[in-house]
């Protein structure tokens, strides 16, 4: 009998360019590889993609929690030496880049894909840099394996459906419309607004 592991190690090598690959040594994964039960299940679960893992636990403590774990003192935002800006809580997305021309501050950009792919299930994300330098040193923070084979199968085909794009910069301004003129509809008193 013959098993096949499939990883993208393969000792340093893409496994899916060598013309004979058999085994993959460096990986100590069970021969008898994933039971198909579980594979079945997480098949099916494919479909539930969109939706976050737990919605009601969601807090957003994990900057707190980044920073404790790091050994960082947590102080109030009158003395603060980092700012996470939220952004679509900016709805220009450009006071970053004019943080940065104005006051000479490095701006690292971190971009989580989960609600422009509608994918919380898979947590894709990428962080942008001012410099080179500045991502190599954050690079050596980086967990092994921060993607799984899931999330960069879909990425790979993602970033190509420029389709899906196009409609989403198409339909999303309408729904806001829809959205604004039903809540003006149950609050005629409120001021409601809303950008394009």
């Amino acid at each position: 009998m013959t098993y096949c592991l499939h990883t993208a190690h393969a000792g340093g090598q893409e496994w899916r360019d060598i013309s004979n690959f058999v085994e993959d040594f460096s990986v100590t994964t069970n021969g008898l590889r994933t039971p198909k039960k579980a594979l079945e299940v997480a098949g099916s679960a494919l479909n539930e993609v969109f939706h976050y893992p737990s919605p009601s636990d969601v807090q957003y403590k994990e900057y707190e929690r980044s920073a404790e774990n790091n050994g960082l003192q947590l102080r109030g935002s009158q003395e603060a030496e980092l700012v996470c800006v939220v952004n679509p809580c900016n709805p220009t997305g450009d006071w970053a880049k004019k943080l940065y021309d104005t006051r000479g501050i490095k701006v690292f950009v971190i971009q989580s894909w989960t609600k422009i792919w509608a994918c919380p299930g898979l947590r894709v994300g990428s962080l942008l840099a001012p410099h080179p330098d500045e991502a190599k040193r954050i690079r050596k923070h980086q967990v092994p394996w921060s993607l799984n084979t899931l999330a960069i199968a879909f990425l790979s085909e993602v970033v190509k459906d420029t389709d899906y794009m196009n409609e989403t910069w198409t339909v999303t301004p309408q729904w806001n419309d829809v959205f604004r003129s039903a809540l003006q509809n149950i609050r005629p008193d409120w001021d409601v607004n809303g950008h394009r």
